[in-house]
């Protein structure tokens, strides 16, 4: 039982242990909050709508986690298609973003020294779990992998 005079959270602590967490960091990305529908433009001669940029949020280290495949990997039907939804964890610092990431957004990993296979992959943030005491920006994020027929 701690003592009434004594927090069992010291003061600062998170921020104390952020640069270890963020040490572990060692892929870089980006998080981007793609375009709503009104930002595009007709264009004439392709007879289609050319969506807008997105917005650049976050440009910096990160560190991504696919999670386990048993409790992870859904397949769904969309279409006459099954797609497989792939869940991967995603952090970044804590005060890296430069707005609160919403749903939706999307992580593109662009190095990885220690997982290629990841770099250039899209990934769409499903959740943002909230802390009161955070070592890092946490992202729940999926990665829509190829169809099958």
């Amino acid at each position: 039982m701690p003592l009434t005079n004594h927090p069992v959270v010291p003061p600062n602590w998170s921020e104390h242990h952020r640069p270890t967490v963020e040490g572990t960091m060692t892929a870089t990305g980006m998080i981007q909050i793609p375009a709503s529908a009104d930002a595009g433009t007709f264009d004439e001669t392709l007879g289609y709508t050319v969506p807008g940029a997105p917005t650049t949020i976050y440009t910096g280290p990160m560190r991504v986690r696919r999670l386990p495949v048993g409790s992870t990997v859904q397949v769904v039907v969309v279409g006459d298609r099954e797609v497989v939804l792939r869940q991967y964890r995603v952090e970044v610092p804590v005060n890296g973003p430069s707005q609160p990431v919403p749903i939706g957004a999307i992580v593109t990993v662009t190095s990885c020294d220690e997982e290629p296979q990841v770099v250039g992959r899209p990934l769409r943030v499903r959740e943002v779990p909230v802390s009161t005491q955070a070592w890092a920006r946490v992202l729940m994020c999926e990665d829509h992998g190829p169809s099958t027929r």
